[in-house]
């Protein structure tokens, strides 16, 4: 599969063929192509060696000329039918659906500013934006709103959510985890009266360790975790 992606040579059975890669063509060369293709007996292969463009590209513009002659082959991405020449009706639907998706658009930001102005859950990873791909993945659940709409508030590409989803902890992630479980009993134990200094010394002693307090510190500063100290009293009125 790599080499066929890549365009490499593949060899089957003894025999080499190469893939070539598909290029942009105007309508009158794919035109030409096919009726060149059908020419031949529908020679696939030397049709597009012989134009340099792809196997795939010739075989599909062969269908479609098939199907719709020389009208199938234009690119009619992109095209939509000019207002002037739309109907009262097909206007107020036109109206309608901007409406839609400008109140969706709305909706989704809203919501976004909320999740993630609440969101004050323990971050043990050291992921950039973090909250926002949590965010995205909640109101995509209960909201049903759109994954495209979601990144592109958040400012985020969608590869970057979907290789964030895909991606597994860290042997260090899963470590601050167990810190923080271990912190949290310790901490209710001795009443929230440690601060990170003790608490380090604690934590490195339970797990036989030498965890930097600089590591404990932030760790209880994400986890909300902070000693009780008695504030001091003001000797004036």
């Amino acid at each position: 599969m790599k080499k066929y992606n890549s365009h490499r040579d593949l060899t089957s059975k003894g025999k080499t063929s190469s893939m070539t890669k598909g290029r942009k063509t105007t309508c009158n060369e794919r035109i030409q192509i096919v009726l060149d293709c059908l020419g031949n007996g529908k020679d696939y292969k030397k049709t597009a060696e012989t134009y340099e463009v792809s196997y795939q590209q010739v075989y599909q513009w062969v269908k479609k000329y098939e199907n719709g002659k020389e009208e199938a082959l234009k690119d009619k991405r992109g095209r939509k039918k000019e207002e002037a020449k739309l109907s009262p009706e097909e206007k107020m639907k036109l109206e309608m659906k901007k409406l839609e998706r400008e109140n969706e658009r709305l909706r989704a930001e809203n919501l976004f500013k909320k999740v993630r102005g609440n969101r004050k859950e323990a971050k043990t990873n050291q992921i950039r934006f973090e909250d926002k791909y949590i965010a995205i993945r909640g109101l995509h659940e209960k909201e049903n709103l759109s994954i495209i709409l979601l990144c592109e508030i958040a400012g985020i590409s969608r590869a970057a959510y979907y290789k964030r989803l895909k991606r597994s902890p860290s042997s260090r992630e899963l470590q601050n985890e167990e810190i923080v479980k271990d912190m949290k009993a310790l901490h209710e134990k001795v009443d929230g009266i440690y601060g990170y200094r003790r608490m380090t010394l604690n934590i490195n002693r339970k797990l036989s360790q030498n965890f930097n307090h600089k590591r404990i510190y932030r760790l209880m500063k994400v986890a909300g975790m902070q000693s009780v100290i008695q504030k001091k009293k003001k000797s004036y009125k």
